[in-house]
């Protein structure tokens, strides 16, 4: 933990004290996401883009759920507030359900940002469309483009 008395022997024995800013810097960023809530109460329906994206997804990977997406309901939002992930219901009063991993795959952003997509899921429908930088660099702030989409590989 750091604490002022650190930083003030930090700053006595070495003059300067950017490396325990550094770590005051890490520690707070690690609090903000271990605070951050999950999801964001967000009741809506699909928008044009999510159910162009999941009528791709499905006819790539699971072809029995594309008749679902009609009626999909948008129950929340990742709590973070800003990547588009979404999470699913059959009505505006579902609850949020935990899924499996269904379909995994990566795409690229408008600024060439490596994107990751997960979709969650239980046996009947989907959970969650959730989206991520996978070299942890881009905050993730729309959908990647359809025709970058590519299944993700495990080596």
């Amino acid at each position: 933990m750091v604490t002022a008395e650190r930083i003030s022997q930090s700053t006595r024995s070495h003059g300067v004290y950017t490396g325990t800013l550094a770590i005051i810097s890490a520690e707070r960023k690690k609090r903000r996401i271990l605070l951050m809530k999950y999801s964001i109460p967000d009741k809506r329906e699909l928008t044009k883009s999510e159910i162009e994206f999941l009528t791709y997804l499905f006819g790539k990977e699971k072809s029995e759920w594309t008749n679902l997406i009609g009626n999909l309901k948008v129950i929340a939002r990742c709590g973070c507030g800003k990547c588009p992930t979404v999470m699913f219901g059959k009505t505006f009063d579902s609850e949020i359900q935990k899924g499996n991993l269904i379909i995994d795959y990566a795409g690229k952003g408008q600024n060439g940002e490596l994107i990751g997509i997960s979709l969650f899921g239980t046996d009947q429908m989907p959970t969650e469309l959730e989206f991520y930088s996978i070299d942890g660099e881009s905050d993730i702030t729309e959908l990647p483009k359809i025709e970058t989409l590519k299944r993700a590989e495990y080596n």
